[in-house]
């Protein structure tokens, strides 16, 4: 992982309420929070921390049956994790019902790169 240094300085506004502070306060504070001397792989890890908690708030919705037919590890993007999750085999059948073939629809979800590669030679005729 790159270990470039980071310059930034990223402000952000939220509420603070609940906990030991009385009933019904709530305050609002801005913080410009500086990044700079902190490293790529770092920042990362506390992004990834960030996506775990969205991850665990859609998990605790489903069953336990649910939960362990997961994939082990579970790979999913970053911007999915606080969104349903859809199985490799759900995708599968969304793909199949738009009338994309089975083999075609289980190459797409599961090897997505070999089938670019072969979408880009059918492209080329």
């Amino acid at each position: 992982m790159s270990k470039e240094q980071n310059n930034a300085v990223v402000t952000r506004s939220f509420n603070v309420s609940g906990g030991s502070l009385p009933d019904k306060y709530s305050i609002r504070v801005t913080v410009d929070i500086d990044y700079s001397g902190v490293d790529t792989e770092t920042l990362r890890g506390w992004a990834t921390a960030d996506r775990v908690i969205a991850l665990q708030r859609v998990l605790r919705a489903t069953s336990p049956e649910y939960l362990e037919k997961l994939d082990n590890p579970l790979k999913i993007h970053a911007t999915q994790c606080g969104s349903k999750i859809v199985t490799p085999e759900q995708r599968i059948e969304e793909l199949v019902k738009t009338g994309i073939p089975r083999e075609a629809a289980e190459l797409m979800v599961r090897d997505p790169q070999k089938f670019e590669q072969m979408f880009a030679k059918i492209k080329k005729g």
